[in-house]
């Protein structure tokens, strides 16, 4: 991915590499999937989270640039492409008012987990951790969390989910869909980046 990292206004897009060809391609246009057509609205100039193989023949990824968004700004997008078809979707925004810097993925539970972080200017929302079901199709999972940078999150064995909370380690687990602050410390400042 890339993006030219320009606000309000900005401009992202998905390219294919094929090494034994040596060919790049461009796939998905954001904006353009999107629908954005006029410079005075919100459009995304990154994707800061990994691109994610779904499994299913899709790419996933979450736009973001939010924080310096002017006025028309709902959230960023969680967007799919087809490796196969060459189809991009938009799947809505995954986080009201929000950008997603952080995903990851869970192909056993077929979960994502995102870390969000408010727009520029907004007091609230709090930065929040999120958990996305792709078998339902929606969020299924938001609570403000206080994560120092909320750019890094993983997970376990089991599906459970984790990132910095205030220099602990906290803990979504997705069966009970809560969180718990374990007593793991991180070192440093406190923050996984």
């Amino acid at each position: 991915s890339l993006g030219d990292h320009d606000a309000p206004y900005g401009r992202a897009y998905v390219y294919a590499i094929d090494p034994a060809a040596k060919t790049i391609q461009l796939v998905v246009d954001v904006n353009k999937t999107l629908g954005l057509t006029d410079r005075q609205l919100y459009g995304p100039g990154k994707i800061h989270a990994p691109l994610i193989d779904g499994g299913d023949g899709w790419l996933y990824f979450v736009t973001y640039r939010g924080w310096k968004s002017g006025p028309s700004f709902k959230g960023d997008f969680l967007l799919r492409y087809n490796m196969e078809s060459g189809k991009a979707e938009n799947l809505g925004v995954m986080a009201p008012d929000m950008s997603v810097p952080s995903l990851i993925f869970h192909p056993g539970s077929r979960m994502f987990y995102g870390l969000a972080v408010p727009a520029n200017g907004k007091e609230e929302p709090l930065p929040a951790f999120y958990a996305y079901s792709l078998e339902e199709k929606k969020v299924v999972f938001s609570q403000p969390s206080k994560s120092k940078v909320s750019r890094s999150c993983f997970f376990d064995a089991t599906g459970r989910g984790y990132w910095d909370s205030e220099g602990s380690l906290a803990r979504f687990d997705p069966k009970t869909r809560e969180i718990a602050i374990t007593k793991g410390k991180i070192p440093g400042n406190g923050a996984l980046r």
